[in-house]
């Protein structure tokens, strides 16, 4: 979804902003809580952006699971994290940074972040250890 988002908006913008603008897409696909089921909730999120103008993209894809019991919770939850993954996309490429910046302004126990990966130009300098 990513890919294919990213490319549209490339195709679509890139002639006439490209040199003073970069561009981002962010996806999700998420199982929240059943009303009639108590399914596991978890999801996937992603965003791909540019660091610099009409540079090469990075992406960060990252897997959660929703702990919250109510549906609204969750999808609260996950508007924080949400947020939380684009604001650290464009401002933190140290990933030890983003990764602690992901729970901030939710309460413990709401959401786990089970895996999260980094790729792209943005990175390239950081090390995980």
């Amino acid at each position: 979804m990513l890919n294919h988002e990213y490319d549209l908006l490339v195709e679509r913008l890139n002639e006439r902003l490209g040199a003073e603008r970069t561009f981002f897409v962010f996806a999700d696909t998420v199982a929240a809580r059943s009303f009639k089921r108590h399914n596991e909730s978890h999801g996937w999120l992603g965003v791909r952006f540019q660091s610099e103008k009409r540079g090469d993209p990075s992406q960060i894809i990252i897997h959660v699971r929703m702990l919250d019991e109510a549906n609204v919770d969750q999808q609260e939850a996950l508007g924080v994290i949400g947020v939380n993954l684009l604001y650290g996309a464009f401002y933190y490429h140290e990933p030890e940074t983003l990764i602690s910046s992901l729970q901030e302004n939710l309460a413990p126990g709401r959401i786990e972040v089970d895996m999260i990966k980094f790729s792209g130009p943005a990175f390239q300098r950081s090390t995980i250890g």
